[in-house]
């Protein structure tokens, strides 16, 4: 699979060519924060298919399970582009709103559902998680 995107003003653009470990929507309190909606989407990679363009501005916080999680983001238009995890650093979470083709998403399930909104659906058919199942192959 070979996929491309950025920001909206066009300073940052990435490159992956691979397939995706995980698809999921994310309601943890921080992607609504990040997004500024209910969920974020995200398409896990693994760290080495993702090829990026570009010097991010970034925000790092510890997470709750004392991982440190940082976002990347454009510094010019702000856009959101990608996460990394401490814990998880071989693999890159990038937001599906960034990709230029995001009708390739097909989430697999969803995480942090006991941090989401009411008003924000999800698909009821999609497998839910309270917090983050643990993943030994991420």
């Amino acid at each position: 699979m070979k996929l491309s995107g950025g920001c909206r003003c066009g300073d940052m653009t990435y490159q992956i060519d691979g397939e995706p470990k995980f698809q999921v929507q994310c309601q943890c309190v921080e992607c609504q924060k990040l997004t500024g909606a209910g969920h974020a989407s995200i398409m896990i990679f693994p760290r080495e298919t993702f090829t990026l363009a570009g010097t991010p501005k970034t925000f790092s916080y510890h997470a709750d399970n004392d991982h440190t999680v940082t976002h990347h983001f454009c510094g010019n238009c702000g856009a959101p582009l990608f996460n990394l995890n401490s814990h998880y650093d071989r693999v890159v979470y990038v937001l599906v709103g960034s990709m230029d083709d995001p009708s390739v998403f097909a989430p697999e399930r969803i995480v942090f559902a006991a941090s989401g909104q009411k008003w924000d659906r999800m698909d009821p058919e999609l497998p839910g998680f309270a917090a983050m199942p643990t993943q030994k192959s991420v």
